[in-house]
């Protein structure tokens, strides 16, 4: 069966945001998307560039919509 495409997702699949760009988008901390690279607990790729990180918009908004729920059960149900 093939994936349907998020059209959002690559709208903006060429645009990087630095971690705190990227931390407002998805609203949690900077230091949580530190954690979340160094443990590899949810598998965000990122580009690094002398020194900064960098993610890619597009794998942001995917991972979003990946963990998006209707109900409270559901939600429970999806990968931390």
């Amino acid at each position: 069966m093939k994936k349907k495409q998020n059209i959002f997702a690559e709208q903006y699949a060429d645009e990087l945001l630095d971690a705190k760009q990227a931390s407002d988008f998805l609203h949690v901390s900077v230091k949580t998307l530190a954690n979340w690279r160094s443990s590899g607990k949810v598998m965000l790729p990122f580009v690094k560039l002398g020194g900064r990180v960098l993610y890619h918009k597009g794998v942001l908004l995917e991972e979003a919509n990946r963990r998006s729920a209707i109900s409270t059960a559901q939600a429970r149900l999806l990968v931390p």
